[in-house]
């Protein structure tokens, strides 16, 4: 829940209470369904308003931030606490990232900016480039080009393909990929349709094409799956075409 400074200095107490429950919610539920690793994002508002410079994470806690937006700013330092309690106690991988607009002692701008365009031809650490463009032509074009770059059944890791498809597929698909998730049972989306249809004829590169721009109600998930994980899911889901359609 967020806002900016106005919101943080005139609505202290829905922000500290619903930033409180929201943070306790999703780290609680990450030790109660055993999620391997929880990285949470902090802020850069919630340093103390006295320090020195430059500042670092350790010194978090330090004092306290200033008094605009103190509300917000001690309910997102509490993911810190609730964090380190769990590491602690049950030796849980939870860690924070404070992906913070300041600038230290290290930083190195060329001609002294700080803001810069990527350089033309490159491509961002994690991503590769994907030649199918993200509409119907490129999406049938996948369908019948796309291959997965696995040469055998051996090399693909269907275990972690399965986690992360009950990771971020099963919501909405189901565990079986017959289209009766979660989300679908109560009804808070629909029209999700089996892996097993007919007149879909899913393959390998029309779902890593659907993976990685979504399609219809379906969002893009190339932020979240990086492009082995990807095609691990893409196998996953034809393993369960496979099961539904024998």
């Amino acid at each position: 829940n967020v806002g900016g400074l106005f919101k943080n200095m005139n609505q202290k107490v829905d922000m500290f209470e619903k930033n409180l429950l929201i943070n306790y919610n999703v780290i609680k539920c990450c030790h109660d369904f055993k999620i391997k690793k929880l990285i949470s994002c902090l802020s850069t508002c919630i340093f103390p308003n006295d320090t020195t410079y430059p500042i670092n994470e350790s010194m978090l806690h330090n004092g306290a931030p200033h008094n605009s937006n103190d509300a917000y700013s001690y309910a997102k330092r509490m993911i810190e606490v609730h964090s380190k309690a769990y590491r602690e106690q049950y030796n849980d991988n939870f860690v924070c990232v404070i992906p913070t607009n300041i600038y230290g002692e290290y930083d190195n701008f060329v001609d002294g900016n700080s803001a810069l365009v990527p350089p033309e031809g490159t491509i961002a650490r994690g991503y590769s480039l994907f030649e199918f463009e993200n509409n119907t032509a490129g999406y049938e074009l996948a369908k019948k080009q796309l291959k997965s770059p696995f040469n055998s059944s051996d090399e693909v890791d269907l275990k972690t393909g399965k986690e992360l498809y009950n990771i971020y597929c099963a919501v909405c698909h189901g565990s079986k990929g017959a289209g009766q998730g979660i989300l679908v049972k109560r009804e808070k989306i629909l029209g999700i349709p089996s892996y097993s249809d007919v007149g879909r004829a899913i393959n390998e590169g029309s779902i890593y094409h659907t993976i990685y721009y979504g399609k219809n109600s379906m969002g893009s998930y190339a932020g979240q799956l990086n492009e082995d994980e990807r095609w691990l899911v893409t196998h996953y889901v034809l393993k369960l075409k496979s099961d539904l359609e024998n």
